[in-house]
């Protein structure tokens, strides 16, 4: 819609045809703003989560399988400790993302896809061929 008829692309203008003018007032600001505010909330909720995933992980890396380990990643029990794991955990996907984003398509994002998929075959690979097959 906003290509054919030369408008912004905004989430208001996926209304344009079924509201006409009106996405151009007050409702159309009120779109906007409950379009950024989700995507905001779903991309913090997914980082959260993903955080107590990555941290679970490295903590299962160092200790294994034992329930009691000595271990330099904290539990995540809502400690001190375990928020300033979080919180530089966050400051280094913020950090990539943002490198990533800065450096543009043809390199940055481009780059990290590259490592990313080379990773995740590295981890395939070591999956299929280091398991008791």
């Amino acid at each position: 819609v906003a290509f054919r008829w030369d408008m912004p692309m905004t989430f208001r203008i996926a209304f344009y045809p079924l509201l006409g003018d009106v996405v151009h007032g007050l409702f159309g600001d009120f779109v906007d703003f409950v379009s950024m505010a989700c995507t905001t909330f779903g991309v913090c909720t997914s980082l959260g989560f993903g955080v107590d995933i990555i941290l679970a992980g490295l903590r299962r890396v160092d200790c294994g399988m034992g329930a009691t380990c000595v271990s330099n990643v904290p539990m995540d029990d809502g400690s001190d400790r375990a928020k300033a794991w979080k919180v530089g955990i966050i400051a280094l996907i913020t950090l990539v993302a943002t490198i990533s984003v800065v450096t543009g398509l043809d390199k940055g994002l481009k780059t990290i896809s590259q490592i990313t998929f080379g990773l995740g075959n590295l981890l395939l690979f070591s999956l299929v061929y280091l398991d008791n097959t």
